[in-house]
């Protein structure tokens, strides 16, 4: 899904009765990003479950997927580190770093999206979708949303009381 779909989606779901009370709860649980939001690290949370973008549904992986696939490919991996740092020395104080230059790492997440989980919630997004639910937010109070404006407040106090 490209950004307006996700946009769509969100609003389209704001729009229901049950499906509003949703979007009400993930803009709770994840907002504000820098406090509420944060990348997805283990398996705990999902019980060894797939686990998807509740809005997009993309099937997410977390970090520690990405830590067993370096450890899979670790051999490939430290090959492709060590080619790395050496590109990085020869090339000290070069402002335009060779952009065809490979980055295993980069290949190996290749088609694979980092979940994102919030507080009090077994949701997870994908950042794609965080980013649009921010967006989402922020153009709904610019239009004098009060029901958003006053979760927003409530989750204020939230995190001012637990000093998150």
């Amino acid at each position: 899904m490209n950004d307006i779909e996700i946009m769509d989606k969100i609003k389209k779901m704001y729009e229901g009765e049950k499906s509003k009370k949703f979007i009400l709860h993930l803009i709770h649980s994840y907002l504000p990003i820098q406090v509420r939001a944060t990348k997805f690290v283990n398996l705990e949370k999902s019980q060894g479950k797939t686990i998807k973008c509740a809005i997009t549904n993309v099937p997410l992986y977390t970090i520690d997927d990405v830590l067993t696939m370096i450890d899979k490919n670790q051999d490939k991996f430290k090959e492709a580190l060590l080619a790395d740092v050496h590109y990085v020395v020869e090339h000290q104080g070069d402002n335009n770093p060779d952009p065809a230059r490979p980055n295993m790492l980069k290949e190996m997440m290749k088609g694979h999206v980092l979940a994102w989980t919030g507080l009090e919630t077994n949701t997870f997004l994908c950042q794609q979708a965080l980013v649009q639910l921010n967006e989402f937010v922020a153009h709904q109070l610019l239009m004098g949303d009060h029901v958003i404006n006053n979760i927003l407040i409530k989750t204020k106090r939230s995190v001012a009381e637990r000093g998150y």
